[in-house]
């Protein structure tokens, strides 16, 4: 199975947002290695684990341009020194205020109000590397569709292999999986309020896209490559 490719932010490395993230999920975005968890006095460890298991694949970022394969002929070495041109023509976008918030049933820590310039970097993401992604098989169409799309997220999947993406964005940064159980979803809630109140009310400065990939199924995402943001 081919690897798979995203294009994140990722809180720059050593920076305190990253630190937290990287605790909270339990492993390192750069080297993909475990690191000691954040302790959640109300939790139990395996409550937290289960919790936090789909993000912790994915690493502590927002996500730009979806996951994908690379369409042949194209290589990893292409996509990169076309990411060092997009970067190039992009400048750095002062997000909003982050603020925790629940989105459907997972929580994530997300700007408090729309921003037309990050939604504006994350659509050129999205169509600039359009090039590189090879189209969804029927499988992960069908999967794609079993959580119930719009008929505007169907033509975006449709288009762009995935369903939330241009108008249907939302910047966030994804701190636990679906919780179904709401008081579960309560203690997550308030263990986390506590947790990210360095960084709730504050702007957070996108100044590189970073590249990750997947080595296989199962496998962490993690960060291959950081570009700045040098356009003006």
């Amino acid at each position: 199975m081919s690897s798979r490719y995203a294009i994140y932010y990722s809180p720059e490395a050593q920076s305190p947002l990253s630190a937290f993230g990287n605790a909270w999920l339990g492993r390192d975005t750069e080297s993909g290695l475990d690191v000691p968890r954040l302790r959640a006095e109300a939790l139990a460890p395996e409550a937290l684990a289960e919790a936090t298991a789909l993000p912790a694949r994915y690493g502590f970022h927002a996500t730009l341009k979806p996951p994908f394969r690379l369409r042949p002929p194209y290589t990893e070495t292409d996509l990169r020194k076309s990411m060092a041109s997009f970067a190039a023509s992009q400048p750095p976008v002062a997000t909003p205020p982050l603020e925790l918030t629940v989105i459907g049933s997972f929580i994530a820590l997300a700007p408090a109000r729309p921003a037309e310039e990050l939604d504006d970097l994350a659509r050129n993401c999205v169509v600039f590397f359009d090039l590189y992604r090879r189209p969804p098989d029927r499988d992960e169409l069908k999967r794609r569709r079993a959580v119930g799309l719009s008929p505007r997220q169907n033509e975006l999947l449709e288009r762009f292999g995935y369903p939330f993406v241009l108008d249907e964005f939302r910047f966030h940064m994804t701190l636990t999986g679906k919780v179904a159980d709401q008081e579960l979803r309560r203690s997550l809630f308030a263990t986390l309020c506590r947790l990210v109140e360095p960084f709730s009310g504050r702007a957070v400065t996108v100044r590189e896209i970073c590249l990750f990939r997947q080595e296989g199924p199962e496998r962490r995402f993690t960060c291959v490559q950081r570009m700045p943001l040098t356009g003006r």
